[in-house]
């Protein structure tokens, strides 16, 4: 996904263990979405720009950053699977 992933109610499934998510831009959890973890990896890939992402408490699974500048959490970020900081 070349944006900003914004998630602020409704129901969102993240992929299964055959799928991942790429994200070259920020990522936003709010309010109270129904946030399914699933099985799947959620990549932060930006090669030229800082990202920044909020959870809102929502648990991750496979959580992978390949960056080349800086990412920041604005809050905690839990992550249940693999945890891949390669930047």
């Amino acid at each position: 996904m070349n944006g900003t992933l914004t998630i602020t109610g409704g129901t969102f499934t993240a992929p299964s263990s055959t799928g991942s998510l790429l994200l070259s831009a920020n990522a936003t959890i709010s309010g109270s979405p129904t946030f399914t973890n699933n099985t799947g990896t959620l990549t932060f890939d930006s090669a030229t720009a800082s990202q920044t992402f909020t959870t809102n408490g929502v648990t991750l699974n496979n959580l992978t950053m390949n960056l080349t500048s800086g990412t920041a959490a604005n809050d905690n970020l839990v992550v249940s699977g693999t945890l891949d900081i390669d930047g």
